[in-house]
């Protein structure tokens, strides 16, 4: 049985609509004033997911005032449909409720809704800044 296109997206704490309608030009749109997202009524299984990533990427660019071009909307639409599509236990894992006890030295104790999270990225650039200076 094939899945359905969500009748709705949350992207960015907001609520978009998504529907399939014939669209003449496009095979997608995002309507950031009406928060809605057209997928077209005439496309193959891949290209119909793709476009709906694709469209919701446009409307986490309008939410956080990113700026993105088209040919990076659609370099980031189809890399991450690939990613998630070619890896199915990577949607498992980044989805899974975190273990009691298992939580990689970051304080979990706080809740999402009024806590502080870890802070991301600190490791990583770290690193960065220790590849620039080896590199120098």
């Amino acid at each position: 049985m094939a899945a359905e296109l969500p009748k709705t997206l949350r992207i960015v704490g907001k609520t978009y609509d998504s529907v399939k309608v014939p669209l003449i030009d496009d095979c997608g749109l995002c309507e950031d004033h009406t928060q809605q997202i057209k997928i077209d009524t005439k496309m193959g299984h891949d290209l119909e997911r793709d476009t709906l990533l694709h469209e919701a990427i446009h409307a986490i660019d309008y939410c956080m005032q990113l700026s993105m071009s088209e040919k990076q909307v659609n370099g980031m639409g189809t890399a991450l449909y690939a990613l998630l599509n070619d890896n199915p236990e990577l949607i498992k894992y980044l989805i899974a409720k975190p273990r009691k006890g298992k939580t990689n030295g970051q304080d979990t104790s706080m809740d999402s809704q009024g806590g502080k999270k870890p802070k991301r990225g600190t490791q990583r650039q770290g690193a960065r800044k220790l590849q620039r200076s080896k590199s120098r």
